[in-house]
């Protein structure tokens, strides 16, 4: 398990100082807001790096192995951070070792700094222009990886890691993208969320629409109100209860039962599947309305005021390349509204 695989920015370098170069600087300087290192109030590193392990595995054997030394090495480095702190890092009884309360705190710490070393080294050693990005599972499966695609025809663009699997539908928040080890996310957000901190441009509005089988509407055809056994996800009530009070007062969804899953594609697939009715952005499903393998109960899509953002750090030193991606997005993904479909804003 490669388990270094985020990122997190202990400092920024700055190449255009307006100041001089000072000796042994190599004519860059440090940004003013980093701090510099006492070195006097930092254990060794290798003593450091032995915690991490033993407290990632809660084991000193496992970080033994993993660090090639013997049990007692990794032992003797614990104890002299517990020594140099004067805290108690671990509970030990016998050959088991637990974390006490102020344990469990350092190793978040050491543990995110030790993803930025080896992030730090990765991006160095690296010769290939490399872009990672983030993005909800739902968004990328119908909409990102098929304009990456096309983009990998060019080759005047870096090549795009993208990074779905690790948090679904969730999305991370900006303010943490080197942490995460990412140069730019997909963001689902209202409006009142962008920061001004942030290079943000929206991709696609939401509007949402209840959908479901063909079998299972036939039943209800021509019914103003409809009880369903509701396909949820994360933000399903806010927007069935958003989608019931835009539309004609005569029209409404009930939900008598429900399912829920972790993200959107699972609820699409689930109304795919004939279980039920989902309430989703109509932008995810226009190729299924389209085919006729999911329909509307009522053809009505309600705007939710949220959408889909690519954002990324500014001052960035991919900026350039960040930023012909995001034109790239942006010319590639288009809202295309549905003719039989009454949006309401």
């Amino acid at each position: 398990m490669n388990f270094y695989c985020c990122s997190f920015s202990a400092f920024e370098i700055n190449f255009s100082c307006n100041r001089p170069p000072v000796l042994g600087m190599n004519s860059f300087c440090i940004t003013r807001w980093y701090k510099t290192m006492d070195w006097l109030k930092t254990p060794p590193l290798y003593a450091l790096k032995a915690f991490e392990s033993a407290a990632r595995y809660q084991s000193f054997t496992l970080a033994a192995d993993e660090l090639s030394i013997s049990q007692s090495a990794v032992s003797k480095h614990v104890q002299t951070i517990e020594y140099f702190f004067g805290r108690r890092l671990f509970e030990r009884n016998g050959p088991k070792v637990v974390l006490t309360s102020d344990g469990l705190g350092f190793a978040r710490e050491v543990h995110e700094a030790f993803n930025s070393l080896c992030h730090a080294c990765e991006q160095f050693s690296s010769t290939e222009e490399i872009l990672k990005v983030s993005a909800p599972v739902t968004f990328s499966l119908r909409y990102f990886i098929a304009v990456l695609r096309k983009l990998d025809l060019d080759k005047n663009y870096p090549r795009i890691v993208l990074d779905s699997h690790r948090f679904g539908d969730d999305f991370i928040d900006v303010k943490d993208l080197k942490r995460e080890g990412f140069d730019g996310i997909v963001q689902y957000l209202y409006r009142e969320e962008r920061s001004d901190k942030h290079e943000t441009t929206l991709l696609l509005d939401e509007w949402v629409v209840p959908v479901c089988a063909a079998g299972l509407l036939t039943p209800h055809i021509g019914k103003p109100k409809m009880d369903i056994e509701l396909l949820g996800y994360t933000t399903t009530d806010e927007k069935l209860s958003l989608w019931n009070e835009k539309v004609p007062e005569d029209i409404h969804l009930t939900a008598i039962k429900r399912q829920d899953f972790n993200s959107m594609d699972l609820a699409i697939s689930a109304a795919l599947q004939g279980l039920g009715v989902a309430i989703v952005d109509i932008n995810m499903v226009k190729k299924e309305l389209k085919n006729g393998t999911l329909v509307l109960p009522f053809n009505y899509a309600v705007k939710t005021g949220a959408g889909y953002y690519f954002s990324w750090l500014r001052n960035n030193l991919k900026s350039d390349k960040l930023i012909a991606l995001n034109q790239f997005l942006k010319k590639e993904i288009l809202e295309e509204r549905l003719a039989f479909i009454h949006y309401i804003d």
